[in-house]
């Protein structure tokens, strides 16, 4: 047995399928980052740097960073 997915418009109304087309302008992938050092370490390097480390402070900062990202990117 083969598995395919299947979505409206994949196939015509004969059961042919349709050809793909293919996004003519450049697609941006995310890069995801990960910290593998414990939460004390990260506190204590943050405070060091002044940087917020609370979780409300934290997510803020990131809305912001996106916000600021989008903007440059002209979205």
């Amino acid at each position: 047995m083969k598995t395919e997915l299947v979505w409206e418009g994949k196939y015509d109304e004969y059961g042919n399928r349709r050809s793909v087309r293919l996004p003519t302008s450049l697609l941006l992938l995310q890069r995801i980052e990960t910290n593998d050092q414990p939460r004390d370490a990260r506190k204590s390097l943050t405070r060091q740097l002044g940087l917020p480390f609370s979780e409300e402070e934290f997510h803020q900062q990131a809305h912001l960073r996106r916000l600021a990202q989008h903007a440059h990117l002209g979205r």
